[in-house]
């Protein structure tokens, strides 16, 4: 399964990827997880059907991950959007850009 987060804090990706690798070893999943520093460089690389996951830091430094999300949806409808965030007052927003969930 192919994941991609989106994070500019380095040891917030890092933890997340030691999560996913934890429960992909427990139940037999391989993630092939590609990190991104800023949601320019995600936008900018970003090619349809790649991910199956997207994890998105809704803080990030530049563009945020609201319009990191936006401009996500107008390239692909479908690949599921995770939000990662400390401010739990932005899990409204996640649903303007069809957001499956949020990790708080």
């Amino acid at each position: 399964m192919n994941v991609a987060i989106v994070e500019d804090d380095i040891k917030s990706a890092e933890l997340l990827k030691t999560c996913l690798q934890k429960y992909g070893a427990e139940k037999d999943i391989k993630f092939d997880i590609v990190h991104f520093t800023s949601g320019e460089e995600f936008i900018e690389k970003y090619r349809r059907a790649i991910y199956s996951i997207v994890f998105l830091d809704i803080e990030l430094t530049g563009m945020n991950g609201l319009e990191t999300a936006r401009r996500l949806r107008d390239r692909d409808k479908a690949v599921t959007l995770i939000f990662v965030t400390r401010m739990a007052q932005y899990a409204q927003k996640g649903y303007e850009v069809d957001a499956l969930d949020f990790m708080i």
